[in-house]
């Protein structure tokens, strides 16, 4: 993907960063919950979450980690972390 692209995705979900759990939450909470059923992450420790956005995959298994990182490239997405995973932030 070109430089040019990436900076308009990002642009894309910097604007709509704000309503983004609002809109979506439900879809992509139902989605992580079957992908944490069908895949054995216990005995995990540490978690990478690359385009984490708001945090909400990352939410569901913070409290089972030793370490989780989340990235994404959407600077306004992770500079606003929800409520619940700002007490885990360093």
């Amino acid at each position: 993907m070109s430089w040019k692209k990436k900076r308009e995705v990002r642009l894309r979900y910097d604007a709509e960063a704000d309503a983004y759990d609002e809109l979506y939450l439900e879809e992509q909470t139902i989605k992580y919950e079957l992908a944490l059923r069908r895949i054995a992450y216990s005995g995990a420790d540490r978690i990478l979450d690359c385009g984490c956005g708001t945090g909400i995959f990352l939410e569901k298994v913070v409290g089972s980690m030793k370490f989780a990182v989340g990235v994404d490239l959407s600077s306004k997405s992770w500079r606003e972390p929800n409520s619940d995973l700002a007490k885990y932030r360093t």
